[in-house]
């Protein structure tokens, strides 16, 4: 008796390849849109700076947030980023070894170019440095270790892998804000280049061999359908958030308090999308699976 291992047609690797090309293509317009809004405009440039100016101060939040951003590094990265390259090569997937190399050592030399490349001019009253920032390279890093942990585990787990590296990515994100050391809009630069990077390799990997998809446990099933859901409200309740902050800013001047909040919200909601966006256009396809092998 002959079995073999299930895959895909060709159509339906073709629509997931196509799927992940969109999506990095998105991000990277999206990219551009979040640039040229909240860098170049007055508006954006008010609500980044009523972030900062009412962000937490509290000596013991401080603390914290100092700890968090000391776990990156350069060495941290490449420590990082090695031991995901063993769990692929363990794994006997020496294309998704490379593609979880390509995707980290993009993704941050990417936001490092951007951040050399990239203006910041002063509009209006800011009293906020115009260092140029965008990206965060803290984030990016965050990110993009988090993303290649889900590139790189087999796809049952990947929505576990995934939450518990956006969580990181999370923490590091708003340590970055709450700390003084980027504005919201950098964080969620840096998520959108990571997730370009990610689609983009996925893409690559599902095209490169001939992928299988596989059956999740129910339980698994369930969460994948819920994340885009998931990620769709997490960013309703960020722009229904950003709407109520710059109709007030509008009306009565930029609440600090409050935009240092929303913009904590904006940064969760970022981080679930990004996550989202990705499992979603994987929808459970294989990355680099083995051979498809005939046994007697």
């Amino acid at each position: 008796m002959t079995t073999t291992t299930s895959s895909t047609s060709s159509p339906t690797i073709t629509r997931r390849r196509a799927s992940l090309l969109l999506l990095s293509v998105t991000s990277v317009v999206l990219l551009a849109v979040l640039y040229a809004v909240a860098v170049h405009t007055e508006v954006g440039q008010r609500l980044d700076d009523a972030a900062l100016r009412g962000r937490t101060r509290d000596a013991a939040v401080q603390h914290a947030v100092g700890r968090a951003l000391d776990t990156v590094s350069t060495t941290s990265l490449v420590i990082a980023t090695a031991a995901l390259v063993v769990v692929a090569l363990v794994r006997r997937r020496p294309r998704l070894a490379a593609g979880v190399g390509v995707l980290v050592v993009g993704a941050n030399v990417t936001t490092q170019i951007l951040k050399e490349v990239l203006d910041r001019p002063r509009l209006g009253d800011s009293a906020v440095s115009s260092v140029t920032s965008f990206p965060s390279g803290h984030s990016t890093v965050a990110m993009s270790l988090a993303l290649a942990l889900v590139v790189v585990v087999p796809s049952r787990q990947r929505l576990v892998a995934g939450i518990a590296g956006v969580t990181y990515a999370v923490v590091v994100g708003a340590a970055t804000l709450t700390g003084a050391w980027h504005r919201t809009s950098d964080v969620l630069g840096a998520y959108l280049v990571t997730l370009a990077w990610a689609a983009g390799v996925c893409a690559w990997l599902v095209a490169a061999r001939r992928a299988r998809r596989v059956t999740s446990p129910r339980g698994a099933m369930a969460f994948d359908v819920m994340m885009p859901v998931l990620s769709v409200l997490f960013v309703a309740a960020a722009i229904a958030v950003g709407v109520d902050v710059v109709h007030d800013a509008t009306a009565n001047g930029v609440s600090v308090g409050r935009a240092y909040l929303a913009a904590l919200v904006v940064i969760v909601a970022g981080a679930v999308a990004t996550l989202g966006a990705l499992l979603a256009a994987l929808g459970g396809a294989s990355l680099d699976p083995r051979p498809q092998v005939a046994r007697a």
